[in-house]
């Protein structure tokens, strides 16, 4: 089993100081390795982006969250939002977040399978069409 590089240096007696920022820049980050992204955009309303950094618009996608619920949806250009009733607060946000924007509706099931598989695959293009 390999040792991590630190334990290495100092058992081999070549202990490299470096700063904890330097560390941090050569670390992989969540963000360039799922190419997600987490935006809050009030209390108990959330985005997440997956893909932003795609050249391929078609490939990016927005959940929308109200609460810890995936409500609605922008994935490519199109939007969706769940079929489902929930509070009024809830059916504001959803509301807010679409901007009299023409989407689809969709099961909440739909939301959750999306949000379950990583996103980009071929099985994508099958939950998308549900």
């Amino acid at each position: 089993m390999r040792e991590s590089p630190r334990l290495e240096e100092q058992l081999s007696g070549t202990l490299v100081k470096e700063s904890t920022n330097q560390r941090r820049a050569k670390a992989p980050t969540i963000e360039k390795i799922l190419k997600m992204k987490l935006n809050i955009i009030a209390p108990n309303q959330t985005e997440v982006h997956l893909n932003e950094k795609l050249a391929d618009s078609s490939k990016k996608a927005v959940f929308f969250f109200s609460y810890s619920t995936p409500v609605a949806a922008k994935i490519g250009t199109k939007y969706y939002k769940t079929e489902d009733k929930f509070s009024r607060t809830t059916t504001r946000h959803i509301n807010s977040w679409l901007e009299d924007v023409k989407h689809e509706v969709k099961p909440q099931a739909w939301f959750e399978k999306a949000m379950l598989i990583p996103y980009g695959q071929a099985i994508a293009a099958e939950v998308i069409k549900m």
